[in-house]
């Protein structure tokens, strides 16, 4: 099932070959975690896992590959891209992601110790070296730290929630939120105009999630 998606959303027999076992890894990880905390995940089966975590997460990876472009043409082809996953709870969408490109650091941002320890684990066993966990509110990050700053954003987009986020993206960064519907994201970001009013938003398929609307909103940081 993880295989047949992959190849839907466009990636090479090469590139599966070398992120499906981390991916079936990080699966059976994330199942154990669900037999601890029981309702963290919101699925219970392998194949709701599947949708609605691993391919969800890494759906829109052509987004953000072109969000790295268009920094990295105007930082140089040298310039080090440093990614977050704000609220990263049980790793989706970061480490999905940073299975996905290897060659950019990720740091996953969660306040929650119990869930930092799940990260933490799952980093070492999957042997992720280009991720980093750090225990703490988004709030106490530093500012300007991070290029993209991904999330999915279960929650409607409000004033607390996009004031943080953009303090940390570095100048020319963005903000990529995964949200569901169109119509009702677009009501969220009228009422968040005055600190975001720039927004570019762009539909996801998700194999296997075609009943439900995904989208990125793409919200650069304010010059």
């Amino acid at each position: 099932m993880l295989k047949k998606g992959l190849e839907e959303l466009g990636f090479s027999a090469e590139k599966i070959e070398e992120i499906l076992p981390r991916l079936e890894l990080y699966i059976k990880e994330l199942q154990e975690f669900q037999k601890i905390c029981h309702s963290a995940l919101g699925a219970e089966s392998y194949e709701e896992i599947v949708s609605k975590h691993i391919l969800d997460s890494i759906a829109p990876y052509k987004i953000l590959q072109n969000l790295i472009d268009e920094i990295k043409k105007a930082n140089g082809p040298d310039y080090k891209i440093e990614i977050a996953d704000v609220g990263s709870g049980n790793g989706c969408p970061g480490i999905p992601l940073a299975i996905v490109f290897p060659e950019y650091h990720f740091t996953l941002i969660e306040r929650m110790t119990k869930r930092t320890a799940f990260l933490e684990k799952e980093v070492s066993v999957i042997q992720l070296d280009n991720v980093t966990v750090n225990t703490v509110e988004v709030e106490r990050v530093a500012q300007q730290s991070f290029d993209i700053v991904v999330f999915r954003a279960f929650a409607p987009f409000a004033k607390k929630m996009i004031r943080p986020l953009l303090r940390i993206l570095r100048q020319g960064g963005k903000l990529a939120a995964y949200k569901g519907q169109q119509k009702k994201t677009a009501e969220e970001l009228a009422g968040v105009k005055e600190w975001a009013p720039e927004w570019e938003m762009l539909p996801v398929e998700v194999p296997y999630l075609t009943e439900f609307q995904r989208h990125i909103v793409v919200i650069p940081k304010a010059k």
